[in-house]
């Protein structure tokens, strides 16, 4: 997961994300390779190449000019619509600072509560199918590397927080989260929400997120931040891979019975974690003196329904892809679900 693809629906820049080139590389993959129920370990030189391991303590540069911004603006769509643009400055300003903080609190959620449950569940051999040893010892770093992840987004929040005094406007939870556990009460079993649990991770490490690899690139932000961006997505380039490889040793695995119970909800997963969370959005447009009549105009026409199914399509071609090698298609069920969610 680098960058949170939700967040940045409708982002100008999404074409120049890292993972948006891996899907033009599958498209010509054959969806029947040798080795496909095997593991290729890609964290074999994590000792020396993981963030936590090898890259320093990021800080904000208290010497930076004064004239630039936490976040830039590009990768906020909500930032351009003309009723935000007609704010004053400091408020527009806030507005960055305050999606940087959404991004910064929903990895943090997503990494420390989701992923990492799923990652000790698979370091302690407790996933109920057979495992390749090698895999198992690789989720204790990936472990490792998402709990730092977690660490390094909370603790720039609160260095942002001292150096500018803006208070985070956020909601308790990111909507995703909640929604992920209302979709978990509503199978048969513990068994069928631990799965349900697995495939959203293994959804939002294979999602073409909004990748920020412009933003190291962009002077107008701090460097602190740009330079947390680029930590993230070189361990997530790997964590994609391990997570891909989960998928296809897994699906075969399963039982009829459990991939006709967690199969057609994976739509559900795709379309929970890549759409946007208008109830925090929402939240943080009351605290500027907006009325809910122009906050309602705002989020409608900066996220459209269609734009977000359309960017949904997009940003779910490599999960798909990885879907269709590990046979997830062949389900009938699945599939159903999966046409009828217009994703394929």
């Amino acid at each position: 997961m680098c960058g949170i693809s939700g967040l940045f629906v409708g982002c100008p820049l999404e074409e120049t994300c890292v993972k948006s080139q891996i899907v033009k590389r599958l498209k010509s993959m054959s969806t029947d390779y040798p080795g496909k129920s095997e593991y290729k370990s890609y964290l074999k030189n994590w000792d020396t190449a993981a963030g936590v391991r090898s890259r320093p303590h990021r800080q904000l540069d208290n010497s930076e000019p004064l004239t630039k911004s936490y976040f830039s603006r590009d990768f906020v769509p909500i930032s351009k619509h003309a009723e935000i643009c007609a704010l004053e400055k400091t408020v527009q300003e806030e507005i960055l600072t305050q999606h940087l903080y959404r991004y910064l609190r929903f990895t943090s959620v997503l990494e420390h509560v989701v992923v990492n449950n799923v990652a000790m569940a698979i370091a302690q051999d407790c996933l109920s199918v057979d495992l390749p040893e090698e895999m198992i010892f690789d989720a204790y770093k990936l472990y490792c590397d998402e709990a730092y992840h977690a660490y390094f987004s909370i603790d720039l929040l609160r260095q942002v927080q001292h150096q500018s005094g803006i208070t985070p406007k956020l909601l308790r939870w990111p909507n995703f989260v909640i929604k992920l556990r209302e979709i978990q009460h509503q199978m048969p079993n513990l068994e069928a929400q631990k799965l349900v649990e697995i495939f959203f991770v293994i959804v939002s490490e294979t999602l073409i997120s909004g990748t920020l690899v412009g933003l190291p690139q962009e002077e107008s932000v701090v460097t602190a931040v740009r330079d947390i961006v680029r930590d993230h997505s070189l361990d997530e380039g790997k964590h994609h891979q391990y997570f891909a490889s989960l998928l296809r040793i897994l699906w075969p695995k399963l039982t009829t019975t459990q991939k006709k119970t967690v199969g057609p909800i994976l739509p559900q997963l795709i379309f929970n974690f890549l759409t946007p969370d208008v109830d925090s959005i929402t939240h943080e447009l009351q605290t500027y003196k907006l009325s809910n009549k122009k906050i309602e105009q705002i989020i409608a026409e900066t996220y459209p329904p269609k734009m977000i199914t359309e960017y949904t399509k997009r940003a779910s071609k490599v999960t798909l892809r990885h879907f269709e090698v590990a046979g997830v298609f062949e389900e009938p069920f699945t599939n159903e679900a999966f046409q009828k969610s217009g994703l394929i």
